[in-house]
């Protein structure tokens, strides 16, 4: 074995050795020797931080990955107790940022931030005269990975010479060591994106790569592609990207499809921008791209055509440039007006629908789709994430146009925005009219939680209300109105705004009319437990029905009258829309078929709520109140 290479087993706290389960790959500790395989540490002298964990015949699976893999990353330090006597270590895997534990008789997975007894690891020195000759060939791989890691313009040249099944983790392990500005030449080049002809921020960041990266052959591109295959929608998103780049031409019948459904499943440490590799690269190389213009939405929606008209008119006229929607499995008709919009180019209307209709959270999965999968998203330095009962409204200094405070926070380096919400609420109305909302809607109220605009090519994953921190990274984060945004003190939550922020507000349609409520909840909740293909009403916890019961009997908030002189123009940019072909239509349809279903769902709300015993007798009686109401409105007059 050559001197420079670093070869030990691994040994837990418990006194059990690291091993991979024969039947599944599984990496484990402890357990019958006959039943297992023997996993090896490799560390090269360079980069004593950087430890390699393989089996020499076969890939295998850490934590509760899905994927099996030929070697794992992960980065060791001194545990909190180390001594000369008993020199233990800790094991952190950069993939999800936190520590391995080995739970006692089990697995081996990441777990925890705080290293304690069971994160505490030693390393048995090899007996050179044990190691077989493929032991041997898989730590010369390795040796030779981070030595190109040490000089990474050779990278390239390094993974045409391994075999396939290293290609994925030997650029996984690239990507998360080299810094960032390396890391994205280093997806460029294997992009085949050369100074020249890739976008603007490719040259600068080309020019920091000592002698650059080679252009890659095609052999090489077709490799990864393979290396990556078992997530399937990440050679499209490849090609898309390597295609929009080229030629800044709109990406047509976008879809994330059943084979973009891993993004909206798992949390933690299972969640698609902690287990993809797929994400990884892409995050980087997405940053290269220059954007054109300043403003977009990123927005889903289900079941809520009634509203697309106005609410794409509003942001239209405040500033926004374009919109992208994704929508799944709608039963009110809205993929006729959003086809017919879609067709005029005011919007991207992309199908979210897949094959999976439970343990799915189809918002999580559009915006993954949005900022990790889909180029046209890069042409916008800007992305709102917002709602469709959302409207974000700047304040009347602005001369209604979002661009002047999207140009002070550029100015202030800001990678995020937080823009306040303020709530609308019902006041004791109970029926839907073809109206805007802020027609119908007068009383509002400032509420702490936040929406966000973000910096496209930064985040390439968001939740609803904010973009997902990343420990890697320090980012600026600000309020609309240019001040720190850290979250509240009270809840240690960043989707909760620190004061008061005025120089734009989202308007929240939250709390609608009777039918508009019921509506709402005959669709399901996006909860993660899956879509509701039968429309039915039902809802989560009591608490939904009780909140709203008290918010129709006794309105807060104060009257709000900015936007009613904006209510001419947007009815204008409304009938302009209306005259595109097949949106009247559409929109007629939708509202049609609205009208023809919502009173059983209202009557059936009564006969739900009056069956369900968790609801206090009085609570039930007030809601029948509420529903005698609206059956009095749909009386004619005698």
């Amino acid at each position: 074995m050559p001197s420079e290479v670093t070869l030990s087993k691994v040994r837990s706290h418990h006194g059990t050795l690291i091993v991979a389960a024969a039947a599944t790959s599984l990496i484990v500790h402890g357990g019958d020797v006959t039943e297992s395989v023997p996993v090896w540490l490799y560390r090269h002298p360079s980069r004593p931080e950087l430890g390699l964990l393989f089996r020499s015949d076969a890939p295998t699976i850490l934590g509760k990955r899905e994927h099996a893999k030929s070697f794992h990353p992960l980065i060791l330090e001194p545990h909190p107790s180390f001594s000369v006597a008993e020199p233990l270590s800790i094991l952190r895997d950069p993939v999800v940022d936190l520590l391995m534990t080995a739970v006692p008789g089990g697995i081996v997975f990441a777990s925890t931030a705080v290293a304690k007894e069971w994160e505490g690891f030693s390393f048995v020195a090899a007996d050179e005269g044990a190691i077989d000759a493929g032991v041997i060939a898989v730590a010369d791989v390795l040796r030779r990975l981070v030595e190109a890691l040490n000089t990474p313009h050779t990278l390239p040249a390094f993974l045409r010479t391994i075999p396939s099944e290293f290609i994925l983790p030997a650029i996984e392990t690239a990507l998360i060591v080299l810094p960032d500005e390396v890391a994205q030449g280093l997806c460029a080049a294997l992009l085949g994106w050369q100074p020249e002809q890739g976008p603007k921020r490719a040259r600068p960041t080309f020019d920091a790569v000592p002698n650059r990266f080679p252009p890659p052959p095609e052999q090489l591109a077709a490799d990864i592609l393979d290396a990556i295959d078992p997530e399937a929608w990440f050679a499209d998103a490849w090609r898309d990207l390597q295609n929009w780049v080229r030629r800044r031409n709109r990406t047509r019948d976008a879809r994330s499809g059943a084979a973009h459904d891993l993004m909206g499943i798992g949390s933690g440490t299972e969640s698609f921008d902690r287990s993809s590799p797929g994400y990884r690269f892409l995050r980087h190389a997405r940053r290269l791209v220059e954007p054109r213009k300043r403003l977009s939405i990123v927005a889903t929606a289900r079941d809520e055509g009634l509203y697309f008209l106005e609410w794409v008119a509003h942001h239209r006229m405040v500033g926004v440039e374009h919109i992208f929607i994704y929508t799944n499995n709608n039963t009110d008709g809205s993929d006729d007006l959003l086809r017919a919009l879609d067709a005029a180019g005011v919007i991207n209307w992309i199908d979210n629908s897949g094959s999976v209709t439970t343990n799915i959270n189809m918002q999580r999965k559009a915006y993954s789709h949005a900022l990790t999968a889909l180029p046209d998203t890069l042409d916008y330095e800007w992305t709102l994430i917002i709602d469709l009962d959302e409207f974000l409204v700047p304040h009347p200094f602005w001369k209604n146009d979002l661009t002047g405070i999207l140009r002070a926070r550029t100015a202030q380096k800001a990678d995020t925005i937080a823009f306040q919400w303020h709530v609308f609420y019902v006041d004791k109305q109970v029926a839907w009219s073809d109206a805007p909302c802020f027609e119908r809607y007068k009383i509002s109220g400032a509420h702490p939680l936040i929406k966000s605009a973000v910096r496209t090519s930064r985040f390439a994953y968001v939740d609803c209300h904010h973009p997902a921190p990343r420990d890697d990274e320090a980012r600026i984060w600000r309020t609309g109105d240019g001040n720190l945004q850290y979250g509240s003190r009270a809840t240690n939550d960043i989707a909760w705004i620190n004061g008061p922020s005025n120089n734009g507000i989202v308007c929240h349609f939250a709390i609608k009319s009777l039918e508009e409520f019921v509506w709402k909840y005959a669709r399901g909740e996006n909860d993660g437990s899956g879509v509701l293909l039968n429309k039915r009403f039902r809802y989560n916890t009591t608490a939904t029905i009780t909140s709203y019961i008290g918010f129709f009997e006794n309105t807060p908030g104060r009257h709000y009258g900015h936007y009613d002189a904006l209510l001419p123009e947007l009815q204008q940019r409304i009938a302009e829309l209306k005259a595109l072909p097949g949106v009247s239509a559409a929109h007629d349809a939708i509202v049609a078929n609205y009208r023809s279903q919502i009173g059983g769902l209202v009557r059936n709300s009564r006969d739900v709520i009056s069956a369900d015993e968790t609801i206090s007798v009085e609570d039930r009686a007030r809601w029948n109140r509420i529903v005698e109401t609206w059956e009095g409105e749909q009386r004619p007059a005698s």
